[in-house]
């Protein structure tokens, strides 16, 4: 069975007088200056990036720059191997959802090449990252309550309960963002 594909998520990031559509996992393209459409409107560019392998299905794809960096965040579900040896994502329709991470990769440039990526949330997906009034990094998340820092139990059914959260950068030799760790490892939403 063919499956159509459909680019979700659409995000903006705008810098300067440019704005680009970033769209689902990895694709982009700038705005018109009337901002009626995009160019190109087919076969959109992808960021150049280093895949996972096998690559986890990937949405929400977000850019941010801080620190002079741009940064491609992706919100990952994981895969999980049937009995037969193959391999399935967990987002598949109507089959329990488990870990849906914040996954970053980090560039010098807009459209890349980025480094690998790290996962900066385990169960904090589908991000949008930001700095505050004081110029320190905060992410949104959707929380998996099936896996990750926020994971509870009696919570499973409990699907894209929206958080806040901050974020720690590792300064410019590694130029890393990760969800701020406090309570002995655990992540707490400020």
């Amino acid at each position: 069975m063919n499956r159509a594909y459909f680019h979700i998520d659409g995000g903006l990031y705008s810098e300067g007088q440019d704005a680009w559509l970033v769209l689902h996992n990895n694709l982009y393209a700038r705005f018109r200056d009337d901002m009626e459409d995009i160019v190109p409107t087919t076969n959109l560019p992808k960021f150049r990036q280093k895949p996972y392998s096998p690559e986890p299905y990937l949405e929400g794809a977000y850019v941010f720059r801080y620190e002079g960096k741009y940064y491609v965040v992706q919100a990952a579900w994981d895969w999980k191997t049937n009995l037969d040896g193959t391999t399935r994502y967990a987002y598949d329709e109507g089959r329990q959802q488990y870990q849906y991470d914040a996954v970053v990769a980090v560039s010098d440039t807009f459209e890349g090449p980025y480094s690998e990526r790290w996962t900066a949330g385990v169960g904090a997906g589908h991000n949008n990252f930001f700095v505050d009034h004081h110029g320190r990094p905060w992410a949104t998340f959707f929380l998996n309550p099936a896996a990750g820092y926020w994971s509870v139990p009696e919570r499973i059914t409990d699907a894209a309960v929206p958080g806040v959260v901050q974020l720690e950068w590792t300064g410019l030799e590694g130029n890393r963002l990760y969800v701020k760790r406090r309570n002995g490892g655990r992540a707490v939403s400020s």
